[in-house]
């Protein structure tokens, strides 16, 4: 997933502005300088991901209900790249976006202790293996690469059970990467530059291709990535 550009920090907005037309009379222009700086910095996530792996690879997989996110990017439509990242989901051609459907998001969102067995997960994880089956190529000359990116424990988990669906196959390997649950803009923001630099340093190809391998991460302030490897502060 990548990432997608991760609407859920907008909820206190939204609902505050509810009977509003315009999210901008409801922030700070502060916080706008901050919304449109996220804005481009995810769109020219997109977009890198785009050039590099194609919009037929590229999925959004979301629990969210049925066309909230359209509502959400409304919103800040008209500030910095949000009508760009709204083109790249809504238009033709545009990129895959997996959601569930309004009753089964009521499902959804029954209470479970266990993580693994929760519906959410279980939702996730159906939706995860049918992209793997249509997308992965078994050969001995191709390795299949999925990276897997989100801000709750429901697709972190998923992407476990699906690392141990794909362990008998030899070319195929699954990255996870678990963002941080509730961030504030700023920390949106260092998510998104860090995601862009494991773009450009070709970190899931050097794991799949030279290790032979997977690999998971959970990002925090402290995680620090530097010269291809990543350290966390004391």
């Amino acid at each position: 997933r990548t990432n997608s550009n991760k609407t859920n920090y907008f909820n206190k907005y939204i609902e505050k502005s509810a009977e509003s037309k315009e999210l901008e009379s409801k922030i700070t222009r502060a916080e706008e300088k901050q919304f449109e700086q996220l804005s481009w910095e995810t769109c020219d996530l997109l977009l890198f991901y785009i050039e590099q792996y194609s919009k037929e690879n590229i999925c959004i997989v979301t629990a969210s209900r049925e066309g909230w996110i359209k509502k959400a990017l409304s919103y800040v439509y008209y500030i910095g790249g949000y009508s760009i990242i709204y083109g790249l989901l809504f238009d033709d051609d545009t990129i895959s976006l997996a959601q569930p459907s309004c009753a089964q998001h009521k499902k959804l969102m029954k209470k479970c202790s266990d993580l693994s067995k929760h519906p959410c997960t279980q939702w996730k994880y159906q939706m995860f293996e049918q992209i793997v089956d249509e997308k992965a190529k078994i050969s001995d000359n191709l390795i299949n690469t999925f990276v897997i990116i989100g801000d709750s424990y429901f697709e972190f988990e998923a992407a476990k059970q699906l690392r141990k669906f794909v362990d008998d196959i030899d070319n195929v390997f699954i990255h996870r990467i678990k963002l941080e649950n509730s961030p504030t803009i700023k920390t949106l923001i260092k998510e998104q530059n860090m995601l862009n630099r494991l773009r450009k340093d070709r970190y899931y190809q050097i794991y799949s291709i030279l290790k032979q391998c997977g690999f998971c991460l959970q990002y925090s302030k402290k995680l620090r990535y530097e010269s291809g490897e990543f350290f966390y502060q004391q």
